[in-house]
């Protein structure tokens, strides 16, 4: 009732998926655990549309004219990123934690890049040379080569578009897992990078974030469901239920949605699309009239708990630059 939409669909929604390749498009039964799987999406999905509908109306409320766009009005945008995420056994880290983790490593680059270029402004101010060669385990300057973002973006090979392609040729999630494993660790990218990725007896493959020799940055993921979240047919089975619900205001949350799958052929993976996201976000923040500011959390420990890790702050504190800045 709350969503208008009837029973049948409701249950077959929750109850099988489609499997879409470039061969074909098949129905696979849900397991129970599946099935659970499938609710928290469609409850994410309805989450994801009613927050873009209140950005959307917040965004015309404080528009000073409907004739005016935001191109040509002052604004203050703020960027909330949940930040580093690796969780220690029996928890496993996956495709959640590589998607934050690949975000957090963005904003390092970006926020460490800048305030590197906003010191070297300084001290060209004052006509006095600048002292360093090196920032943050790179030739100053060059900044690329500070994290791993490369992984996801380089354009002849990279992790995303390893996931996508093998997500493409197989229906069956645990063969697409299991290739998606073994391609990894051959990746010619990986083996020019072998400080930075492995595979170990305790992970799947493993990248070492960040710069700097620090094991705490060091994240060991398992590949189990990663086949499963990057394919967005359950998204695209949601989006075309709700779009035909009785509800007025749920079919105007979802018919732009449905209809932007529909003209998608074939339509971008999750792991694609958040890809594409960021490239966006980043694209606005490098622009010269932005004027940008950071809030960084330090985190008291590994752990979660209420205890003070020294060693662990202060490790947090070299791995953004701080002392650099601050002297």
């Amino acid at each position: 009732r709350l969503l208008g939409v009837d029973v049948a669909p409701l249950f077959r929604g929750f109850a099988y998926r489609t499997i879409r390749t470039r061969a074909e498009t098949s129905e696979v039964a849900n397991s129970v655990d599946e099935a659970r799987e499938a609710r928290d999406v469609l409850a994410g999905l309805v989450y994801q549309q009613l927050f873009q509908w209140l950005v959307d109306r917040l965004n015309k409320g404080l528009r000073r004219s409907q004739d005016v766009g935001f191109d040509s009005c002052n604004s203050l945008g703020i960027l909330d990123l949940y930040g580093f995420e690796k969780f220690v056994p029996p928890q496993t880290n996956g495709f959640d934690q590589l998607c934050i983790n690949y975000a957090d490593e963005k904003v390092h680059n970006l926020a460490v890049a800048h305030l590197a270029q906003m010191d070297q402004a300084l001290y060209a101010k004052e006509k006095v040379e600048f002292p360093l060669r090196r920032f943050a385990d790179a030739e100053f300057g060059d900044f690329g080569r500070l994290d791993c973002v490369g992984t996801f973006e380089n354009r002849r090979e990279n992790i995303i578009d390893l996931l996508d392609d093998m997500c493409g040729k197989s229906q069956k999630d645990r063969t697409v897992e299991e290739s998606f494993k073994a391609a990894i660790v051959d990746m010619p990218f990986m083996s020019r990078h072998k400080p930075r990725f492995s595979s170990t007896e305790s992970a799947d493959f493993t990248i070492k974030h960040f710069s700097g020799d620090v094991d705490s940055y060091t994240v060991g993921y398992s590949v189990e469901g990663f086949a499963t979240q990057n394919r967005n047919s359950l998204d695209q089975d949601f989006a075309e239920m709700c779009a035909n619900s009785r509800d007025k205001f749920v079919r105007s949350l979802f018919e732009s949605l449905h209809q932007t799958y529909m003209q998608q052929r074939p339509v971008p993976s999750p792991m694609s699309q958040f890809r594409s996201q960021l490239s966006k976000i980043f694209d606005e923040l490098q622009n010269p009239s932005m004027q940008l500011h950071y809030v960084k959390c330090i985190r008291p420990n590994l752990m979660f708990t209420k205890d003070f890790d020294q060693d662990f702050v202060q490790r947090q504190i070299r791995n953004m630059q701080l002392p650099h800045i601050v002297a």
